[in-house]
């Protein structure tokens, strides 16, 4: 599978620009949309239509250190959504935290695919497409 569109979820637009530069270098076809404030994130997930293609998911790139609510309150209320619609995406946490109590508590939650460690590396955005 590959990502089919990414929804970038971190109040750094300067990360959000840059992530989404280089996304569309590697994705050209991918919708790359970018969120500073997680709530409006997650409502955009609520609205976000079913790709075309089976074979495409869509990637959900989700800060932790937010002010206005954390990736992990995000996590708890995107739990709340419709199976069918969770199904469709896949959520990694990017982060510039090398705690390792948040990269265990990532790699323990149901909902997260990976913990990457910010920048994120062209090396680890091709790799989305081995998800």
């Amino acid at each position: 599978m590959i990502p089919g569109k990414f929804i970038l979820v971190d109040d750094d637009p300067i990360n959000n620009q840059l992530c989404k530069f280089n996304l569309k270098k590697i994705y050209p076809d991918a919708e790359v949309l970018c969120f500073e404030l997680p709530g409006k994130g997650l409502q955009s997930l609520k609205s976000v239509e079913p790709l075309d293609d089976p074979e495409k998911y869509i990637c959900v790139l989700l800060d932790i250190n937010m002010p206005e609510m954390t990736g992990w309150e995000f996590l708890d209320q995107f739990s709340l959504f419709d199976t069918n619609l969770k199904d469709r995406m896949k959520i990694f946490i990017v982060s510039s935290s090398i705690d390792p109590m948040d990269v265990k508590k990532a790699q323990d939650h149901p909902l997260v695919v990976n913990y990457i460690t910010k920048p994120i590396s062209k090396d680890m955005m091709i790799g989305f497409q081995e998800v």
